[in-house]
């Protein structure tokens, strides 16, 4: 790793060693997980300030190298990459080192980045197999006074060694006071993580003379400043040392000389198993292998999910077929015709006849409330003399707010018929929210002898209806569109579901490209002819004659509308009237208008029930429609049939491409599982 004084790490390094048969070697690689946006803040929300999260992070190849002496340089290529964001990464691949040496002639964009040089390392004497970070020193200012790099540092800190899998090295250099160590603080202030750190005392070296020796005694001990797993003392090569190149082998041996004179072979010999960069090593072995074997059991759960979600691409993405094709094909519309029988015949999909039943009542509602209203008179009689004792007051209905008028009459009281239809305009009183029509008494007088020439009494015209009942049919059209719309997403809805269901393997092919288009094409027609027999059967009764087949049953409807008139606002006259004033009477306009309700009544049963009928024979020919469709337009009936189905279930690049992805990561995965096993039982 790079070395140098002041600060040399400015970045997270990730280190990977992995055993291998092969010679040492080395890949370096920039994992962009951050992208830099040069005015951002710190924040609550963004502890990294001006660096935001990427949704898709990117891994680049930076060097391979077979080196181990040209890898401090590289590592310094790469991190000077990171802090120089807005510059292309090939830059620095190839500089010279007085360009990515620390100093302060050196180009940086920014001072520290939470991108990450990742190290993988393979070697045959590699004994042991690590993953590990180097991170960045903590401070508590900077010399130019900036304000948030601390916070910067620490926040990027925090987030490694909040990692409750995490081991943690502290590394606490001799020459300064404990006291004063802030990578302590922090880790101190993470809950549990002292209980999972180790304490590296490094450059006993420079340990200065004189000082007291008990507090580092004390540490050694484990008396103050506890770590879960202890301290260790290594002693490494100073930069003199460096600067010869040194080999490992003789690192080792003038550590463990060092560490042989006093005070470490007298005042500290008690502590002599913990001195040493081997005995770190090997403290570090046990602890891996002890936190792999603890969370193996998680890991060898994930790498299942994992697996079973590869198995299922690779199901979804199967290898072209072949001399199977024509197979393929045919076995898989037969499929879809087998699903669609059970589905639309009502023995497995029940749910669908439910919602479609519902359309159909939803539908009768919309055109039942689709209805003439009627406007009665208020009774507004005056009372001339006599006793009120036997005078009914009537009860406001219980929908309107507003009270009518009383009324107060005596068997001698005589008004005209003038006076009786007289209407008050600002209180009117529909039947219903009709968006259509509404009819006075005076407008249904004025229908009723529109036609009638006779002048016979109570005498009524069926073509006096006609016009009435005929605007209202009017607005029945634009509901019965949007009905056979509805049916028409219920049906596409339920198709699909049994297309994308069978088609799955091979939904990037021109076969299902083009099944999914003939069924939208054929839903198309359906959707049509449902609507045209609908309009048809529409216009049929909008231009022919009235007629009643059922007289029992249109008198049971015109009765009802006529005693549902009782109930509403200003209706209450209706039994004052009949009682005592029958000789002063506007019943055959009720009676009449009560006929045009019963009649539209009774056309929307015999509509709904048409189109309900025809949507169910729909449904029986589905299935017919449909995979005729597939036959006549695939030509699967003629012609070289083996070479149109191979044609159909064609690869196309971007599908092998992610097979092959997918076979990649289910080697990778099965590897990770194969070498799980093998730490379980080492």
């Amino acid at each position: 790793m790079p070395r140098d004084t002041g600060t040399c790490t400015r970045v997270p390094f990730h280190i990977n060693t992995t055993r291998s048969s092969d010679s040492w070697s080395c890949n370096v690689f920039l994992d962009h997980k951050f992208s830099y946006h040069k005015n951002g803040k710190i924040t609550a929300r963004k502890p990294f300030g001006p660096w935001v999260a990427k949704d898709h992070p990117i891994n680049e190849h930076f060097a391979t190298l077979d080196d181990p002496q040209e890898l401090e340089l590289v590592l310094r290529r790469a991190q000077m990459a990171l802090l120089n964001p807005c510059r292309d990464p090939k830059y620095y691949s190839s500089c010279e080192e007085e360009e990515v040496r620390d100093s302060a002639q050196v180009h940086m964009e920014v001072r520290f980045s939470p991108n990450i040089v990742r190290i993988e390392i393979q070697s045959h004497d590699i004994h042991q197999e690590v993953s590990l970070y180097d991170l960045p020193g903590i401070f508590a200012q900077t010399a130019d006074g900036e304000v948030e790099l601390p916070q910067f540092v620490h926040n990027l800190v925090e987030s490694y060694v909040t990692e409750s899998n995490s081991i943690i090295l502290l590394v606490i250099p001799m020459n300064n006071d404990r006291d004063n160590c802030h990578a302590g603080k922090l880790v101190q202030g993470v809950p549990l993580a002292l209980d999972r750190t180790i304490g590296v005392l490094t450059k006993p070296d420079r340990l200065e003379a004189g000082i007291r020796l008990d507090s580092w005694s004390s540490i050694l001990a484990g008396k103050t400043y506890v770590l879960g797993y202890g301290y260790y003392v290594t002693r490494q090569p100073s930069p003199e040392e460096l600067k010869r190149n040194i080999t490992r082998v003789e690192a080792a041996e003038n550590e463990h000389n060092f560490l042989s004179t006093s005070p470490w072979n007298g005042e500290f010999k008690t502590f002599k198993a913990n001195f040493g960069a081997p005995k770190i090593q090997e403290k570090l072995g046990e602890l891996l292998v002890a936190k792999i074997k603890a969370v193996i059991p998680q890991i060898d759960a994930q790498i299942k999910v994992k697996l079973h979600q590869v198995n299922e691409g690779l199901a979804r993405l199967p290898p072209p077929p072949g001399d199977k094709a024509m197979n393929i094909v045919y076995c898989t519309i037969n499929k879809i015709e087998q699903d669609l029988v059970n589905v639309f015949s009502g023995d497995v999909e029940v749910e669908l006849y439910q919602n479609c039943r519902k359309l159909v009542h939803d539908l009768s509602s919309k055109l039942s409330s689709i209805s003439p209203a009627l406007q009665l008179p208020p009774p507004l009689w005056e009372l001339s003399s006599g006793d009120e004792a036997d005078t009914p007051t009537p009860t406001p209905s219980k929908g309107n707010k507003r009270a009518p008028a009383s009324v107060k009459m005596t068997p001698s009281a005589k008004r005209t018929k003038r006076d009786l239809i007289k209407r008050d305009e600002s209180t009117p009183s529909p039947i219903n929210e009709c968006p259509a029509i509404t009819y006075t008494i005076d407008d249904i007088r004025t229908l009723r002898t529109s036609v009638d020439f006779s002048g016979i009494p109570h005498a009524v015209d069926s073509r006096a209806m006609k016009k009435p009942i005929s605007a209202m049919l009017n607005f029945w059209e634009q509901p019965i569109v949007n009905f056979v719309d509805q049916v028409n997403d219920l049906i596409g809805s339920t198709v699909a579901a049994i297309l994308d269901r069978n088609l799955a393997p091979w939904a990037t092919t021109p076969f299902a490209h083009q099944v999914q288009a003939l069924a939208v094409e054929t839903l198309q027609i359906i959707r049509n002819e449902i609507v045209n027999d609908a309009q048809k059967t529409l216009y049929i009764e909008r231009s022919t004659q009235l007629m009643i087949f059922d007289n029992a049953y249109f008198d049971h409807i015109k009765n009802r509308e006529m005693s549902r008139l009782e109930k509403i606002p200003g209706g209450e006259v209706l039994r004052p009237i009949k009682a005592a004033l029958a000789h002063v009477t506007f019943m055959d306009e009720l009676d009449f208008f009560c006929q045009i309700k019963a009649y539209l009544h009774v056309c929307n049963t015999n509509l709904t029930y048409h189109i309900a009928k025809h949507v169910l024979s729909i449904f029986s020919q589905i299935k017919t429609q449909i995979v005729t469709n597939f036959h006549n337009k695939l030509e699967l009936n003629a012609g070289d049939v083996m070479a149109k189905c191979q044609a159909l279930l064609e690869e196309d690049q971007q599908r092998a491409a992610e097979r092959i992805r997918l076979e990649n990561d289910k080697r990778r995965w099965e590897a990770a599982q194969k070498r799980l096993q093998e730490v379980l039982h080492e």
